[in-house]
């Protein structure tokens, strides 16, 4: 296996670690260049905002990406959706360029959506896209994952399974190719109807064992 940090989280071609409740588990650059502080550009109690020039490197313009995180709902909405992890285009909250987001969809006009969870990035151009969904209702959490590669697409996962059984989005090119805005997450319920604990970037589409793995080691926390 792959080099670790606790709590045992593979570390190869890990770019961004962050933890909301074990700063210790920070973790931003390579293996071997670790900083225990991660600098925000701004940061409350319920969010974390990373500058977009502290993450280009591995969020703009990439062709390979994995990204993991435990998330939790905590209420119902009325509203169209809100994205507790979002990394937008430059201008405006469009489509195309922008790099990553997790959209957490509501019962927007008694559409029956509330609780859904799924990834959109735009792959260049005007081309958006997304993965399949899956459904939470609140209490729960879930351990929700993303990998993608330029050439083969992407594959979603929820708590170490595929949700969908085959690739998708292949052949659509880079992501985030104008991207930027700064990286936000929500990190706290208050004003929000999610949270996020958890996140892990690698800058490669990594193996499923990989996946697997970090799903097994964290899942304790999270009574699973």
């Amino acid at each position: 296996m792959a080099s670790v940090i606790k709590p045992n989280i593979v570390t190869d071609d890990l770019v961004f670690c962050v933890d909301k409740d074990d700063p210790k588990c920070d973790f931003y650059g390579t293996a071997k260049d670790r900083a225990q502080n991660i600098t925000t550009s701004s940061s409350s109690s319920t969010s974390q905002t990373y500058a977009t020039g502290s993450v280009s490197s591995f969020m703009n313009d990439y062709s390979e990406i994995t990204a993991m995180l435990w998330v939790t709902k905590t209420s119902t909405s009325t509203g169209y959706a809100e994205q507790p992890l979002n990394k937008w285009q430059t201008s405006g909250n469009a489509l195309g360029g922008a790099s990553l987001l997790l959209y957490h969809f509501g019962n927007y006009n008694s559409n029956g959506d509330d609780g859904e969870f799924a990834f959109y990035f735009g792959l260049g151009g005007d081309t958006w896209t997304g993965t399949s969904r899956t459904t939470l209702v609140v209490g729960d959490s879930a351990f929700l994952c993303l990998q993608y590669t330029a050439s083969t697409g992407s594959q979603f996962w929820r708590d170490g399974e595929k949700v969908h059984a085959s690739r998708q989005n292949t052949g659509k090119g880079n992501g985030g190719t104008d991207s930027n805005r700064n990286f936000g997450i929500f990190t706290g319920p208050a004003s929000n109807n999610s949270y996020v604990s958890k996140v892990m970037i690698y800058d490669k589409d990594v193996d499923d064992d990989v996946i697997i793995h970090n799903y097994n080691v964290t899942k304790s926390r999270f009574d699973h």
